[in-house]
Formats: structure tokens, C-alpha cells, sequence
């Protein structure tokens, strides 16, 4: 499911930002794009945000803003400046031309050069995981927010479903008699040569079998049974969903529907029940589209 969430955590000292953006996939995907600084915190974060969302593709950006205030200048670690421009000395006589001197600006984003004004690493921790806890919370209330509407979505086509059901029951005993009729007037058309008592009734016993047979072939009722039950199984998921890993479960279901309404299809015998199938498969491929945004 698609998702955004975002926080910020501050104190005295300054911030650290996250941000989270995820689109739906079958496991977890997780990019993490964080400072330097928190680079030795990634094996937790990967922990902390794979508790919280079990699968997606998910994007977690970080930033630190130091914020110096009205204590002067930042510190800087002149020995480690001093370290850096030795080595840019060092490799500009090895290759005399062709590496431009830092700037100032370059050397100020190296990591460690600037110091971070006496907080501890492990208060820009605590910091950096209460930023990323408050982002969770945003996402997973953005994604139930979402979820609500995707399921009233896929509630008003399981309502469309029904109604095409519920209209094929209405039409189904007029075409089973159609077919019959059909089936009885082309036989009779084909065996209209043959006269006698015995085959009169030869042809009565050949045409009502060959009537039944056809109906049999067109019956639907076990396809509409089996989308019934499909139906207020995943309504009942969609209403109450508790359970863990809704999404696959009704992906499931979604297949079984499309399944049932390409079997209804198969078996049309009318233009009536072939519209209605038309209508079945429908609804079930906007049901499909939905439930691949569900986690």
C-alpha cells in the first residue's frame, strides 16, 4: 500500500528529520538514504521499521540539522583538517593538474570535521529513533486512512457483484428455456423426415435429453454459489480486517472471483448472461486493482 509519513525531533543541540514513502509490494524493500553520522544506526533501523510494516517498498530518508545557536562559531577538528589537506596535497604532486583543491565548504561537510557541539553520539541516537518512531506512527495513520477508502472502494463492487447475481438468478429460468427450445426446435428441424409412433417417440425421448444436456452445460448455479460465498468472505475481511496479512488473503479471493466469473462467461448461452458476465469480470479486475495497494 502506498503510504507517507513524516516527523522531526528536537532539542537544544538541533533536529533530526525522517521521512518514510512506500508503494506496495510483496515483501519488504527498505532504502535507507541517512547521514553519516547515523550510518552506524542502520542494522536498528532496519529492525525498528521492519516491525512496524511487514512488507512494501519503502524509502526512509534522514537529516541531521545541527543548530549552533548564539554559542559562536561550531567547532571544528583542526587535526583531522589538517589530515584531509595533507592528503589533498599528496595526491595533487602525484598527479600534478588534474585534482582541483577543496574548498572550505567541502572540507566543512567531510564527516568529523565539524563537531557537534558536545551532545553525546548516543543523544543524537535516542534522538534519530524518536524521529523515525514518530514518523511510523504518521505513516501507519496515513495508510489506515487510505485502507478505509480502498475498502469502501472494493465494498461498493462486491455490491455491484451482487446485483448482476442477483439478476442473473432472475433470468437464468428463462434462458435455461430458451436454450431448451432452441435445442428441441433445430432436432426436430434435423429428424423431420422420420414418421412412425416409435419414431415420434424416439425423437420426444432424443430431443428431451439432448435439452437437458444443453442446460446442464449452460447452469451457472454452482459459479454464482461459489461468487456468493467468495463475496462475504471478502467483505467480511474488508469489514472486521484483523487478521494479519489482509492483503494476500484477499488477493486470494480476488483470483477465486475472477476465476468463478471467467467459468459464468465460458458458459453463456445468451446475450443477456453474456452481458452480465462482462459486467462480473468487471468489477472483479477494479476489485484486483485495489487489492494490489493493500498490505
Amino acid at each position: 500500500m502506498t503510504g507517507f509519513g513524516q516527523s522531526q525531533a528536537a532539542n537544544s543541540a538541533g533536529s533530526v528529520s525522517a521521512e518514510l514513502r512506500s508503494v506496495n509490494n510483496r515483501f519488504l524493500d527498505l532504502s535507507l538514504r541517512i547521514p553519516e553520522d547515523l550510518r552506524h544506526l542502520e542494522t536498528s533501523i532496519r529492525d525498528r521499521v521492519a516491525r512496524r510494516i511487514p512488507r512494501g517498498k519503502i524509502e526512509l530518508r534522514m537529516s541531521i540539522q545541527r543548530d549552533h545557536g548564539p554559542r559562536g562559531a561550531p567547532n571544528i577538528d583542526h587535526g583531522l583538517v589538517a589530515e584531509l589537506l595533507r592528503i589533498q596535497q599528496t595526491i595533487a604532486q602525484e598527479h600534478p593538474g588534474q585534482v582541483a583543491p577543496w574548498s572550505a565548504a567541502e572540507l566543512l561537510r567531510w564527516p568529523g570535521v565539524l563537531a557537534d557541539d558536545g551532545l553525546a553520539e548516543e543523544a543524537w541516537d535516542a534522538l534519530a529513533m524518536q524521529a523515525i518512531d514518530a514518523a511510523l506512527t504518521d505513516f501507519e495513520a496515513a495508510r489506515t486512512r487510505e485502507g478505509a477508502r480502498l475498502a469502501e472502494v472494493m465494498l461498493a463492487r462486491l455490491a455491484d457483484m451482487e446485483g448482476q447475481l442477483r439478476l442473473a438468478a432472475e433470468h437464468l429460468p428463462r434462458i435455461h428455456r430458451a436454450v431448451c427450445d432452441k435445442v428441441a426446435e433445430r432436432l426436430r428441424e434435423a429428424l423431420s423426415g422420420i414418421h412412425g409412433a416409435e419414431a415420434d417417440a424416439a425423437l420426444a425421448d432424443r430431443i428431451r435429453a439432448e435439452a437437458q444436456a444443453a442446460a446442464l452445460r449452460a447452469d451457472v448455479g454452482e459459479e454464482m454459489d461459489r461468487l456468493q460465498s467468495h463475496i462475504a468472505e471478502m467483505r467480511r475481511i474488508l469489514q472486521s480486517p484483523t487478521e494479519a496479512s489482509v492483503g494476500k488473503r484477499l488477493d486470494f479471493l480476488a483470483q477465486e472471483l475472477h476465476r468463478e466469473a471467467n467459468t459464468f462467461g465460458s458458459k453463456s448461452a445468451s446475450i443477456v448472461s453474456t452481458q452480465m458476465a462482462i459486467e462480473l469480470k468487471l468489477a472483479v479486475e477494479q476489485i484486483r486493482e485495489q487489492v494490489q495497494n493493500i498490505q
